[in-house]
């Protein structure tokens, strides 16, 4: 199973919800997707998109691995 960090961008978004940056980028704008602001960068808690991606019917083939890890105390992965 792939590690999921706790934090995620909105082109991580995008390539889990299987749409484009900019759709994550007016859901967040708009509210749909919960998150916060980082200087000018949008950041997603692991928890907030399970949230949106159960609300959205977002791809169940995501939230299986995403639900697992979400139960998990782990750290956001450094780069």
């Amino acid at each position: 199973m792939k590690n999921y960090p706790d934090i995620f961008t909105t082109a991580e978004v995008a390539k889990i919800c299987r749409c484009s940056q900019q759709t994550i980028i007016r859901e967040f704008d708009r509210g749909n997707i919960k998150g916060y602001m980082v200087g000018t960068f949008r950041r997603i808690p692991l928890e907030n998109l399970l949230k949106y991606m159960q609300e959205t019917g977002r791809p169940e083939a995501w939230q299986e691995p995403l639900l697992a890890k979400s139960s998990k105390n782990g750290k956001h992965k450094k780069r």
